[in-house]
């Protein structure tokens, strides 16, 4: 049985203790008796993940290199380059892989715990990469408008 808890979700994924075990308990219970479902449904998740990364590093790669192609940039071109390229940096942590001790894989319990704190720490890069490259589009849309604004008046 789950605990109630108030789930709070900072930056994508369960922020508390609590939250990320009734995530784990709820797929456990969901899934009793085949401990494989709830691995492929947390591997499924990793490759969402990568893929919803891969995107983003390419999003960001253009809008990096249209904020860059002048000669003379603006402070928000500036600006927003540097957080296209910021974003980019917990992207690619994300593609860091990490073997786990011999023992991680000794239970399934523990190799499915390992994989969920996988999934968390991703979620969290992911959400804050998202974050920035935001904010860099603000500035590079706030800049288009600056050079766009004068023909409509």
């Amino acid at each position: 049985m789950c605990k109630k808890t108030n789930a709070s979700f900072w930056l994508g994924a369960p922020w508390h203790q609590a939250d990320k075990e009734n995530f784990e308990t709820a797929l456990l219970t969901r899934y009793k008796d085949q401990i494989e479902k709830p691995f492929l449904y947390v591997n499924a998740i990793i490759d969402r993940q990568i893929s919803k990364a891969g995107g983003l590093l390419a999003y960001n790669s253009i809008l990096y290199a249209a904020t860059t192609i002048s000669a003379t940039a603006t402070l928000s071109e500036s600006i927003c380059g540097f957080l296209a390229l910021a974003s980019s940096f917990p992207l690619i942590m994300m593609m860091h892989v990490i073997w786990g001790s011999s023992t991680q894989y000794e239970t399934s319990q523990a190799e499915f715990k390992a994989t969920c704190k996988m999934i968390y720490r991703r979620s969290y890069a992911l959400t804050a990469s998202l974050i920035l490259s935001l904010i860099a589009t603000v500035f590079a849309i706030w800049d288009l408008w600056a050079r766009v604004a004068p023909y409509f008046s």
